[in-house]
């Protein structure tokens, strides 16, 4: 898959979408929930790794303050360790998971840290998913 004059994709013989690294589908996913921030009056900063649990702090103009944990997928479930996160924690994010599909395409599923717990599929391979999409754009989740 050619992106660009510049960009070429390798597909997966499997599934045949992209094959992207780990890295790289993590930033696409910060820089793509922070631009639906902005959009939504929030100003964001990306944390670029430099916090535990948090990657994109935002401020709106009333004074409201969000922390937001993104997680980024091109598989059907999300990786998700919630034992590492301190409970005092999970009680001030929010987690929005992304999407990213064949076509480049995201979805977003945005969930408060205390509700979190509800998706996680497995505790032992620690996976998290949204079944019947309860969570899909549910940006007043904030």
């Amino acid at each position: 898959m050619v992106i660009d004059a510049k960009t070429e994709v390798k597909m997966s013989k499997i599934s045949k979408t992209p094959k992207l690294p780990n890295l790289q589908i993590g930033r696409i996913g910060e820089y793509s929930v922070a631009a639906e921030l902005e959009k939504r009056g929030y100003t964001t900063t990306l944390t670029m790794n430099n916090t535990n649990y948090i990657d994109i702090l935002g401020f709106n103009d009333d004074g409201k303050q969000i922390m937001v944990q993104v997680k980024t997928t091109m598989n059907p479930t999300w990786a998700l360790d919630i034992k590492k996160i301190p409970s005092k924690m999970l009680k001030k994010i929010v987690f929005v998971f992304v999407k990213i599909k064949s076509d480049f395409t995201k979805e977003y599923h945005i969930v408060k840290g205390q509700n979190v717990q509800l998706g996680i599929e497995n505790y032992k391979v620690s996976t998290w998913s949204d079944k019947n999409n309860r969570y899909l754009d549910k940006w007043n989740n904030l």
